[in-house]
């Protein structure tokens, strides 16, 4: 029965996702990566002022502070990101490029607010049931070309999702600068400092 299969994929999918299988470990997988490759930065200080200072912030996000992980990367790119199982990222070049405690505590904060939001685990099931709907759709009908449109649909769902994830992260960390202390208004300044440097970059580039 089509229509029985097509239900059966759909309960599936979102049994995975709703017991947090999607995505799971991928922080940790990375870490022990970053670990083998010797890309982790060798300076004992400043991991411990990330960790330190993400700890803080932490102080005030209704989350379980003991599962975070803050790691300085040997990188020289301006870039930090977040992984579901709550490991945070920050390059070396980032640190290089931020002038202040507050415009760094803004992008971590920004960072917890993506785990808090589960922003990684709602993307990811709005992209499995987007494709979900569009194989049932094309196993209903015998039309294939339904599973494109499906497709083409999902990338457009999922590209304004994105931003409203964005706001609502810088949302979290303007709170949480907030509560620790910090002028909430160091979100504003650093998303306006990144964007210039994405900016000269594109100049540089052409």
């Amino acid at each position: 029965n089509v229509f029985a299969l097509a239900r059966a994929v759909l309960i599936i999918i979102i049994l995975f996702a709703t017991t947090g299988a999607i995505g799971a470990g991928a922080g940790k997988k990375m870490y022990d990566e970053f670990v083998e490759n010797g890309q982790i930065y060798p300076h004992e200080g400043w991991q411990e002022y990330v960790t330190s200072l993400g700890q803080k912030l932490l102080q005030h996000a209704s989350s379980n502070a003991q599962k975070y992980r803050f790691i300085v990367l040997d990188n020289a790119q301006i870039n930090a990101f977040a992984t579901p199982d709550a490991f945070i990222f920050v390059n070396r070049g980032l640190l290089a490029f931020l002038s202040s405690e507050e415009q760094l505590a803004a992008v971590i904060g920004h960072e917890i607010g993506h785990v808090v939001g589960e922003h990684a685990r709602r993307r990811k099931m709005a992209n499995l049931l987007g494709k979900t709907a569009g194989i049932a759709a094309a196993m209903v009908t015998g039309r294939g070309e339904l599973y494109d449109v499906s497709n083409v649909a999902t990338t457009t769902l999922l590209s304004g999702y994105g931003r409203e994830m964005e706001l609502e992260a810088d949302r979290y960390g303007a709170e949480f600068l907030a509560r620790s202390g910090y002028n909430p208004l160091a979100m504003i300044e650093v998303v306006q400092v990144l964007k210039d440097q994405e900016l000269f970059s594109k100049q540089v580039a052409n």
